[in-house]
């Protein structure tokens, strides 16, 4: 997965934050649980992608207002 960060960074981080993750067509077979750990995640983008789908994951995400594309 490649991240489409927006050159924003916060002062703990020292560098660029990824908002979106573009896993468009990788080949993904499943949704790696760390992605909860991200509260900036914006955009998670799994389209043409074979993956089995973490319905709780994925809900969760798009309820704190991550757009996920699947």
């Amino acid at each position: 997965m490649t991240g489409e960060g927006h050159g924003r960074g916060a002062p703990d981080a020292g560098g660029p934050l990824d908002y979106g993750i573009q896993g468009r067509a990788n080949r993904l077979t499943h949704v790696p649980g760390w992605l909860a750990g991200l509260p900036a995640l914006e955009k998670l983008d799994l389209r043409w992608n074979a993956v089995e789908p973490a319905p709780r994951l994925l809900d969760a995400l798009a309820a704190r207002g991550c757009v996920v594309l699947h």
